[in-house]
């Protein structure tokens, strides 16, 4: 399997444009290298899986996620609320 991710970043504002883009370009890297890893961590969780328990596992998650943005009070989450969530056991 392969997997591209296309990153295009603008920021117009004369004097910060480099480095701003530079900066974001540099978050999205490790952002995309974190979430790669823990796909690889969380192997043994979705391996052996068929197609169905695997799209059930993604309704779930969507509707969980619908419930975090729906939530005004939610503003983001704490690395120990991240880890709970993807890993339900914990």
């Amino acid at each position: 399997m392969c997997c591209y991710k296309l990153v295009s970043v603008n920021f117009k504002w004369s004097g910060l444009q480099r480095i701003a883009e530079r900066q974001i370009h540099k978050a999205y890297s490790r952002l995309f290298t974190k979430l790669n890893r823990e796909c690889v961590c969380w192997m043994d969780r979705w391996l052996c899986m068929s197609m169905s328990d695997i799209e059930k596992l993604e309704e779930e998650t969507k509707r969980q996620l619908h419930r975090q943005i729906a939530d005004p009070d939610r503003k983001g989450m704490a690395f120990n609320e991240i880890s709970k969530f993807n890993n339900p056991t914990v």
